[in-house]
């Protein structure tokens, strides 16, 4: 909290010290990779991180190093952020109370829904389900239902890398994918992902349940189609879409 408002003032120049000293080591890779990026996105920002972990130097891309017990002075960004290896497992309906709470809409979830997870280093990290989308017209459509990425794991890309592969599994089984949002961020993203193909502008829904809800819940929702690649090994895609009972050790790895 200290940390996120330092950055949201206007100075210069920050100095923190203790950097990342009282969290989880994973925690604070994730948190290092993105303070760089938020402050490399303001020119006039200046950040300092005083610590004794040397975990968290690749992550953080320093443009300088300084070892004070070796009066090194040392130029970084010399080499590139270390890939972060996901396990993605088929997971039962239950396992959603881990990551409810995190949703920004709502606990609920479909239990006709097929839910995965991703694991980091066995950690459950993201979580991810889809169900099916009956239309009158529309053919073959799965759509997201529930996508949470937890907090401490946020800002690098791990829940969009979940949701790409659930969606290229589907395409490796001629079916479509399509994902409501009303997240703000989310829609700016998948608007310039050439992976995704924007089918409903945002828009509030005007059906008579919407027309019951109070003001404040009423959002703008944008629907985007995966355009992106199909996964590349059929059989592996429909392990992971069979029943529940079948798929105890079906697992995609991905970086």
């Amino acid at each position: 909290m200290t940390l996120a408002r330092a950055l949201s003032l206007e100075k210069s120049l920050i100095v923190f010290d203790e950097f990342t000293s009282l969290v989880d080591r994973d925690v604070a890779k994730i948190a290092s990779a993105c303070i760089a990026k938020a402050i490399r996105k303001d020119a006039n920002k200046r950040f300092i991180a005083i610590s004794c972990h040397y975990d968290i130097i690749d992550w953080l891309d320093p443009d300088w190093v300084y070892m004070p017990h070796t009066n090194e002075f040392k130029r970084g960004r010399l080499r590139k952020r270390p890939p972060i290896n996901l396990k993605i497992k088929r997971v039962h309906h239950s396992a959603w109370k881990l990551f409810a709470k995190h949703h920004y809409l709502s606990k609920d979830i479909n239990k006709a829904s097929k839910c995965f997870i991703a694991f980091w280093d066995e950690k459950p990290v993201a979580f991810i389900s889809i169900i099916y989308f009956p239309h009158p017209k529309l053919k073959r459509v799965w759509r997201i239902h529930r996508h949470v990425c937890l907090p401490d794991y946020q800002g690098i890309g791990i829940g969009m890398k979940l949701e790409e592969t659930i969606a290229s599994l589907l395409k490796a089984l001629r079916f479509r994918c399509h994902s409501p949002t009303s997240h703000p961020a989310k829609i700016n993203y998948l608007n310039n992902s050439p992976k995704w193909k924007m089918i409903r502008k945002p828009s509030i829904k005007t059906n008579s349940q919407m027309k019951l809800w109070k003001p404040d819940r009423l959002r703008l929702q944008a629907t985007f189609e995966f355009v992106g690649p199909r996964y590349d090994d059929e059989d592996i895609a429909k392990r992971m879409l069979d029943p529940i009972d079948k798929l105890h050790n079906s697992v995609i790895n991905r970086t």
